[in-house]
């Protein structure tokens, strides 16, 4: 079995990135990083997959980052104390009112439709 002669700096690359193994002249070289080829499912626990989401500040602005859920807009929370105008405070509480239910009154209408204009449109079997 031969070995070939390779440099000191370039066996040092080798030995951090890649296994070598010889199989007479034959070199077999094999990555080992996270990308390699697997047969079974990944094992974590968790993934790292990060979703690009659009933060919007209290002024308006628009900050792009990544969120693990998928979501197209996150807002920041609004500080009560912070609010400045009177306003402002009036118009976020009536937001958070709750919204007034109509109660239906009942028709007093007496409307007698006849039936036998309709039969026509009925198809017979």
């Amino acid at each position: 079995m031969f070995r070939f002669k390779v440099a000191p700096s370039i066996k040092g690359l080798l030995s951090n990135e890649c296994s070598t193994m010889t199989a007479g002249s034959l070199n077999i070289f094999r990555y080992l990083n996270g990308n390699r080829a697997i047969i079974s499912r990944v094992k974590r626990k968790e993934f790292c997959r990060f979703y690009e989401t659009n933060l919007v500040d209290l002024d308006g602005s628009v900050i792009k980052c990544r969120y693990p859920e998928p979501r197209y807009v996150i807002k920041f929370p609004v500080i009560f104390e912070e609010l400045k105008t009177e306003e402002e405070k009036k118009v976020w509480l009536s937001r958070r009112k709750p919204k007034e239910t109509f109660n239906r009154s009942k028709d007093d209408f007496d409307v007698k439709i006849d039936r036998k204009i309709y039969l026509k449109h009925l198809k017979k079997k």
